[in-house]
């Protein structure tokens, strides 16, 4: 088995894991309080301030009032920023995230049209 196939053989591993995960955690029976219990959402999150940052990513400034798992949020880790009226999500990356504030960059050229509207959260991938 050659170095290439190893690597392919592990993304197909970690896709495996990653599907597994999203299924486990966001299937359509579960609420998205239930998600926040288990400490795999932040919802709702208010919007502070937006602007393009590095690379001319979008970035978000925003703020909660209830609690969140620190341990599974913390910068660097994948998220996707949801929108509870719709199916709509964006990927993207939680850069900080400490007492009721956070900041997130988006991997997308603008800022979704659906992002003022409605409650909006973040739910790890």
């Amino acid at each position: 088995m050659t170095i290439q196939d190893k690597i392919q053989s592990l993304r197909n591993l970690l896709r495996a894991e990653q599907e597994a995960q999203e299924k486990r955690w966001f299937n359509a029976s579960l609420s998205i309080k239930e998600l926040r219990h288990k400490g795999v959402v932040i919802s709702p999150i208010q919007i502070s301030r937006k602007r393009f940052g590095y690379a001319d990513y979008p970035v978000i400034h925003f703020s909660f009032s209830h609690e969140y798992n620190q341990t599974q949020f913390n910068g660097g880790s994948p998220i996707a920023v949801f929108s509870e009226n719709s199916e709509e999500l964006c990927n993207g990356q939680l850069l900080t995230i400490a007492q009721g504030k956070g900041e997130l960059t988006l991997f997308a050229d603008d800022f979704p049209d659906w992002l003022d509207h409605g409650r909006i959260g973040i739910k790890l991938l």
